[in-house]
């Protein structure tokens, strides 16, 4: 399951560097990137109805390192979507729409990053990373597409701060184009 997780994990930045045309803001990009992550969560499926994980140990580095880099993905394509149509028609100052959507992940990334440390501190790997039954906090957020077997309660975390720390450094760079000479 790891060797073929890290495979597709692979296939999945190739093919998300091939439609980087224009990165940043841009809802075409969003669009593209959300059927590449999803694609690929569709093929992890299939990857744990066909092999699982050969112990425990497996599964927290699954859950730990490649399952937010499947979801961080899918977040921060799905988030920035909603950003780009938002910032396409935003009423005001797009500048100051931007500066506003910065603030927001900031915060969210910081609170995040709390809980996470929080999980961290106590050292348990086997209760953050091990599947359980039942419905995670905030999963549903994002799409029917994600469920418990691909998420567990400390790999949704690394995932959103992931997503949203790439959306932030994203949001930060359109700003800066815009104070060089795009208008507010």
């Amino acid at each position: 399951m790891i060797k073929s997780s890290k495979k597709l994990v692979n296939k999945m930045t190739v093919a998300l560097r091939a439609v980087n045309g224009e990165k940043g803001i841009n809802s075409c990009w969003a669009q593209e990137g959300l059927k590449i992550s999803e694609a690929c969560i569709g093929e992890l499926y299939e990857l744990f109805n066909t092999e699982g994980f050969e112990d425990d140990a497996a599964e927290i580095e699954f859950f730990k390192d490649l399952s937010p880099k499947f979801l961080g993905k899918y977040i921060y394509f799905f988030a920035l979507r909603k950003i780009a149509v938002d910032y396409a028609k935003a009423a005001g100052s797009r500048y100051d729409y931007l500066k506003e959507q910065d603030n927001y992940y900031s915060l969210f990334i910081e609170e995040r990053k709390e809980r996470y440390d929080a999980l961290l501190s106590e050292e348990l790997d086997e209760l953050h990373f091990l599947r359980r039954k039942g419905e995670i906090e905030g999963l549903h957020e994002y799409s029917p597409v994600m469920d418990h077997r691909l998420c567990t309660p400390g790999s949704l975390l690394l995932s959103e701060i992931r997503a949203y720390s790439e959306l932030r450094n994203d949001i930060r760079k359109e700003i800066q184009w815009l104070l060089n000479g795009r208008n507010k």
